[in-house]
């Protein structure tokens, strides 16, 4: 059986990644600060098209993340949630218009932020930009385990973070390069599309 070794890389520059922190910083945003433990229950909304099937039960949540431009797509359902993102690419800016709510990661693009302008945005370091900064792997929602627990939630439910796809890979749209490189993995005798990216969660 073949063997494939996958390594994740930040896909911007180190340099441009260091200047998305230092705009950041200059913003003067608020970071995010450990709270109390809270009896309230967290959705963690990725974008995985199994959430379609999913809209009542996360409507049922005061508490809600969405991932990305998942945001949108919830707020086009008629459900209100707080954006999380990590990711320092410009392409997302666009994808996340229209949030009020934002946890954003230092790292991310400055358009992020000038799209977002007006919103109430709180940031947080990864740990892979500072040592204090809040765990996170080779996706924007790997943070949410880290950054909820330092917000008082011990109760996460996470809908659409399958990290696999069948027609689209996104209930929201569908990403060309994610299908170009889609593989097979079987697990418990099921077969699963999904790209390198998605496999690495």
């Amino acid at each position: 059986m073949a063997q494939i070794a996958f390594e994740g890389v930040i896909p911007v520059k180190h340099e441009d990644l260091l200047r998305h922190i230092a705009h950041t910083n200059a913003l003067g945003y608020p970071s995010v600060r450990g709270q109390e433990v809270n009896d309230g229950r967290l959705a963690v909304v990725g974008g995985g098209p199994s959430i379609v099937d999913h809209l009542d039960e996360i409507r049922g949540f005061a508490d809600i993340w969405s991932v990305n431009g998942t945001c949108g797509y919830l707020r086009e359902q008629g459900i209100e949630s707080t954006l999380l993102t990590l990711d320092p690419c410009d392409f997302l800016a666009p994808r996340v218009k229209g949030a009020t709510k934002a946890l954003l990661a230092t790292r991310c693009h400055p358009d992020v932020f000038e799209t977002l302008k007006g919103a109430e945005i709180t940031v947080f370091d990864a740990v892979n930009d500072t040592e204090n900064g809040v765990w996170a792997s080779c996706a924007s929602v790997t943070a949410a385990f880290h950054l909820g627990a330092m917000l008082g939630y011990r109760k996460f439910v996470f809908f659409g973070c399958e990290g696999s796809y069948s027609d689209k890979t996104h209930a929201y749209m569908d990403e060309a390069e994610l299908q170009d490189y889609k593989f097979v993995v079987e697990c418990n005798g099921r077969q699963y599309l999904t790209p390198p990216a998605l496999y690495m969660l």
